[in-house]
């Protein structure tokens, strides 16, 4: 379904393949996966993509994102985060994006 990058860490949500009313949330950083869904049981699987993961319900999922949108107080996101390795690699992805959207920058 998605990535999101928020101040707290980087997760991979896709939905459950057996659980329709389950997501899987997944990330690289057990302590991201954490930090965003701290009641949720985690789990890891060492040789995955992702290796560590939580299936949630749907609707937690939801009310974290809305709740996350609705009390976001900064306006600008790379000075939100406080881990550095973090904050590099969501630069490195702003300019990665950046570089996609010069050729698109035209209104047409």
């Amino acid at each position: 379904m998605m990535w999101l990058f928020l101040s707290g860490g980087f997760v991979s949500i896709v939905a459950h393949r057996n659980k329709p009313d389950h997501l899987l949330v997944r990330s690289r950083n057990m302590a991201h996966l954490k930090s965003l869904f701290p009641n949720a049981k985690h789990f890891s699987l060492e040789q995955a993509d992702y290796p560590h993961r939580a299936v949630i319900d749907r609707t937690v999922v939801a009310k974290m994102i809305g709740d996350y949108v609705l009390n976001m107080k900064y306006d600008n996101f790379k000075n939100s985060i406080s881990e550095s390795n973090y904050f590099h690699v969501c630069h490195d992805v702003w300019s990665m994006m950046y570089e996609y959207g010069i050729p698109l920058r035209s209104v047409k």
